[in-house]
C-alpha cells in the first residue's frame, strides 16, 4: 500500500478517519488518522502513502510480530540484519528495511514491547 493514493488507502481501510496536517520548521506533514484501527498513514505532497504507523495492529516481519516481540529482541534482530540500523534510548530505525519501532517504557527487565511500529518508504526520514 506504500505509494498508493490517499483515496485508495481510505477505501481499503474503509473506516472513519481524521485528515490532518502538521508543520515542523517549515515542512508540512500530511496524514490521516484512523482511530478504529489506530493507524496513522503519512502522505507526501502528491497524496501518495509514504508510511504507516501501527499502534494496535499486528505488523509482521519475517515471522516476527513487531508489536508483541520484546523491544530488546527486535533491536538485536535488526542490528544483525542491518549494520546501519539507528538505535537510541527509545527507538530504532532500519532504513534498509523501512521499519522503525518506538518503545519509551522498556521496564526494568527490558522485555517491554514497542508502543508503535512504523513501516515507511526509503527516503521517508530525510
Amino acid at each position: 500500500m506504500l505509494n498508493e493514493e490517499r483515496q485508495s488507502i481510505r477505501k481499503k481501510i474503509n473506516e472513519a478517519f481524521e485528515a490532518r496536517v502538521n508543520e515542523f520548521g517549515g515542512k508540512k506533514e500530511y496524514f490521516d488518522f484512523f482511530p478504529e484501527s489506530d493507524i496513522i498513514v503519512f502522505y507526501d505532497e502528491n497524496d501518495r502513502a509514504q508510511a504507516f504507523n501501527f499502534f494496535e495492529q499486528n505488523p509482521i516481519f519475517d515471522g516476527i510480530n513487531l508489536l508483541t516481540e520484546p523491544y530488546i529482541k527486535l533491536v538485536k534482530v535488526f542490528s544483525e540484519l542491518d549494520t546501519d540500523v539507528l538505535v537510541d534510548e527509545t527507538s530504532f530505525t532500519s532504513n534498509k528495511y523501512g521499519i522503525g519501532a518506538h518503545c519509551p517504557y522498556k521496564g526494568k527487565d527490558g522485555l517491554a514491547s514497542p508502543e508503535s511500529v512504523i513501516i515507511f518508504n526509503h527516503g521517508f526520514y530525510k
